[in-house]
């Protein structure tokens, strides 16, 4: 009876406080509508209690970074316009110099990249691709003034090494790996500043056509049933320590 209380009152305890993480997974797709050129994108899911906020970047590789627009082509994707008017995620050679194009997705809250897909590639099935994710501690506030080379020093990690996202294949979901969560993401072409990987030296080009993602859920114990054991468990070891003075009071005796 003694240990069958110790357990209820360590169960009491640990179940008080308890607060157990669940993960939720959901899929976005960009393939659906034409929205126009936009500064920015916006796409509520969970119900409609997060919204995901998606910004196009470009810049040449020793320059800094721009904002530039985004926008979405029904049957195609997703895309920022480029310099040589393709409307990819791409990176164009103009006079000698790469322009990098990207996009950056604000969840509004932690989560963990799955996947992406391409469509409407310039390679078919051998697209190239780069995914960082913002791991640093302080707010993300602005990119103006980086350039691509400087992001890995100011807060950004690599989602995987350099040849984790060569050969995407055209409608099929690729990987993400890394294990990062952030709340800010970049994905784009395969920007050679980020390595020394070769395969840099191609022009690359795709629209996004969607993105699977989770979030982790902290859901709490509900009061009533937690303050119920914390309770007994109180209860219970108050009577064990009242039983053993007695018992000592008597054997004293």
């Amino acid at each position: 009876m003694k240990n069958i209380l110790k357990g209820l009152a360590a169960a009491a305890l640990v179940f008080a406080v308890a607060t157990p993480v669940s993960a939720a997974s959901f899929d976005l797709s960009f393939n659906t509508q034409n929205t126009g050129a936009r500064n920015s994108l916006t796409y509520n899911y969970n119900d409609g209690l997060d919204s995901l906020t998606v910004y196009g970047l470009s810049g040449r590789n020793n320059q800094t970074i721009s904002g530039n627009t985004v926008q979405t082509w029904a049957g195609y994707g997703m895309g920022t316009p480029t310099q040589n008017g393709s409307h990819r995620v791409s990176n164009d050679s103009v006079r000698g110099q790469r322009v990098y194009q990207m996009v950056l997705f604000d969840f509004g809250r932690e989560v963990s990249l799955d996947s992406f897909t391409v469509g409407d590639s310039a390679w078919g099935n051998n697209n190239w691709a780069s995914v960082l994710a913002y791991t640093d501690t302080a707010p993300l506030t602005t990119l103006s003034g980086l350039t691509w080379s400087s992001l890995l020093q100011n807060g950004f990690s690599h989602a995987g090494d350099a040849n984790t996202y060569t050969g995407v294949a055209e409608g099929t979901p690729k990987l993400v790996e890394g294990g990062l969560t952030s709340q800010y993401w970049l994905v784009g072409v395969y920007n050679a500043v980020f390595s020394d990987n070769p395969l840099g030296t191609y022009n690359e080009g795709f629209k996004l056509t969607g993105i699977s993602f989770s979030t982790m859920d902290v859901s709490e114990v509900p009061l009533p049933a937690a303050a119920w054991l914390f309770l007994t468990g109180l209860a219970g070891m108050s009577w064990m320590k009242k039983r053993k003075q007695k018992r000592d009071q008597l054997q004293a005796a």
